[in-house]
């Protein structure tokens, strides 16, 4: 088992090596960012419909390096009949951890409260966004995270696959 998990071992360090820790480099990193999309998330309910979500984020650079502090909405469909959406609300760090060639890929993490009509709670997330620069202002990309609310205890991780544009003010 440990000899088939060292080629992906190798592979990591590889990609390691191919990363520049200048941070001068990174300085054409926007200093705020926002964006909105759409997410799939297969565990939300057994109906297609329901496993579609609105989201959306705004991150300002705390270090132009590539740190962000950001706020994360959530708002994933319950009920269509009367209709609910659970709602996450997070605040978070995402960090640049390396570009490959035009996308810049990012980790985050975040948590804050979540409800669903009467019913409070917390949720955290966790995960990373690629994104793709289409000129000076705008961009698009790709997000997956593992998200946990204790508003819908029974459902455990969900994870969430979406994308996302926006633009850099």
């Amino acid at each position: 088992m440990k000899l088939k998990l060292l080629p992906l071992l190798l592979l990591t360090a590889i990609a390691g090596f191919a990363q520049t820790t200048n941070p001068a480099l990174s300085i054409t990193d926007p200093l705020n960012i926002w964006g909105v999309g759409v997410s799939w998330n297969q565990s939300a309910s057994p109906v297609l419909s329901q496993q579609f979500s609105g989201n959306a984020f705004y991150a300002r650079d705390q270090t132009t390096a590539g740190t962000y502090a950001f706020g994360l909405i959530d708002a994933v469909p319950t009920s269509f009949t009367p209709f609910t959406t659970t709602t996450n609300l997070g605040v978070g760090i995402g960090q640049k951890v390396m570009t490959v060639g035009t996308w810049k890929i990012y980790g985050t993490v975040a948590a804050g409260p979540s409800w669903s009509g009467t019913n409070t709670g917390w949720n955290w997330s966790g995960g990373a966004m690629a994104t793709h620069d289409l000129n000076a202002k705008y961009w698009f990309g790709f997000n997956a995270r593992a998200i946990r609310s204790s508003v819908n205890q029974n459902s455990g991780n969900q994870y969430i696959f979406g994308v996302l544009v926006g633009m850099k003010p």
